[in-house]
């Protein structure tokens, strides 16, 4: 029976019959072959890890225009999402600007009912329609829950255009804004407008003097403090407004609210940040000096402030007797804090000086001299 020769085969005499000058040599085929699969895993991976956009795909080529048919389903996926960047890009109509979906809702309910402040105002600045109600008789401005949504709508009906000029003019020291705008009837406890995330209190704390101040509480303005919010106090300190913190303090804010949170207070706010102006007027209300938070790295304000070097922070805590022997919650002391830090000589120095216990053992049994280096640890052994 004749033999078929496999295509294999055929391709192997076919090749020996190439004349020996034109074949590749096996080490060029080699190199071929590994740039050949670097080029193909390059290109695998650029179009496997490259985020592709699912809203590019649904606008027309060269157009910036979608499709009627496609219009409700992604301007109305774009207004829930608040897709800014997609909602610019489409020239929509009057008629898919307001295109109703199965439930009667509109993009303009669509954003307004999942809190996309930023989207209402661009589809109210297009022209969507406010009068329009879904199935359920509602209107979008009916459905607006957030407060940064509410004042979109006031906004465009020029209730509150002037909201914003105050709070941008408080912010830059003009208190003659607030005057003005509570002359027209500008309510002190309002919601703050799109794009400002502080109440009106927080604004003018950053550069108006107390009189500001003091007109804004006198107009009603109510504190409340959420914790982690940023609060007017912590705008004075972050901003080294001493003068306005004893004001703050007496008017009811509490100088115990952090942005750090775990546990800390203000004052750890003050020392960390260097805020000294602010932390000298904070001081002489803050009574809990030996307090250690459980879940707060450095303990109390005086291990902070050794930690950090803050020599003018630690004087200040020493003239109020605060210890500086007293440990954090692992059980060590300021000295033994510090003595790890390589660039913390005249730290070290000081608390020498003042006689702090050079013997004292943290939780592990260990002494500063167990953890100090250097120029540090031979100051501990003198």
């Amino acid at each position: 029976m004749t033999h078929m020769p496999t295509l294999a085969e055929e391709l192997r005499e076919q090749l020996q019959e190439i004349p020996e000058k034109k074949r590749l040599s096996s080490g060029v085929r080699v190199v071929i072959a590994a740039i050949a699969g670097i080029v193909a895993g390059a290109a695998f991976s650029y179009f496997l890890l490259t985020p592709k956009d699912p809203w590019e795909e649904r606008v027309k080529e060269g157009v910036g225009r979608i499709y009627a048919q496609d219009a409700q389903c992604d301007v109305h996926k774009a207004a829930r999402e608040g897709n800014i960047r997609m909602l610019m890009r489409w020239s929509l109509s009057k008629e898919e600007l307001n295109r109703q979906d199965k439930n009667g809702n509109t993009p303009l309910h669509i954003a307004a009912l999942h809190s996309q402040p930023d989207a209402v105002q661009l589809l109210l600045n297009a022209g969507a329609d406010t009068n329009i109600k879904n199935k359920k008789g509602k209107t979008a401005e009916a459905l607006a829950v957030s407060p940064a949504v509410k004042f979109a709508f006031d906004y465009a009906k020029g209730v509150r255009k002037d909201e914003l000029k105050v709070y941008e003019e408080l912010e830059n020291g003009n208190g003659k804004a607030l005057t003005d705008g509570l002359a027209h009837g500008l309510n002190p406890n309002a919601a703050p407008p799109p794009g400002k995330d502080t109440n009106l209190l927080c604004s003018a704390c950053k550069k108006s003097n107390s009189n500001v101040i003091r007109k804004l509480l006198k107009a009603g303005f109510t504190i409340v403090e959420p914790q982690g919010k940023t609060t007017a106090l912590y705008t004075a300190l972050m901003h080294d407004r001493a003068d306005l913190i004893p004001l703050l303090i007496d008017s009811g804010c509490c100088p115990f609210h952090s942005n750090f949170g775990n546990g800390a207070f203000l004052i750890h706010d003050a020392i960390y940040s260097n805020k000294m102006k602010a932390f000298s007027a904070l001081l002489p209300h803050f009574n809990v000096m030996n307090y250690s938070p459980s879940s707060w790295a450095l303990g109390t304000p005086m291990s902070m402030a050794v930690s950090r070097g803050n020599i003018r922070a630690y004087d200040q805590m020493r003239e109020r007797g605060v210890d500086p022997n007293n440990p954090i919650c692992s059980g060590k002391t300021p000295l033994l804090i510090v003595a790890a830090r390589s660039n913390r000589e005249e730290m070290v120095r000081r608390l020498l000086k003042d006689g702090v216990d050079k013997n004292a053992r943290d939780k592990d049994g260990k002494r500063a001299i167990d953890y100090a280096k250097g120029k540090i640890a031979e100051l501990l052994r003198d």
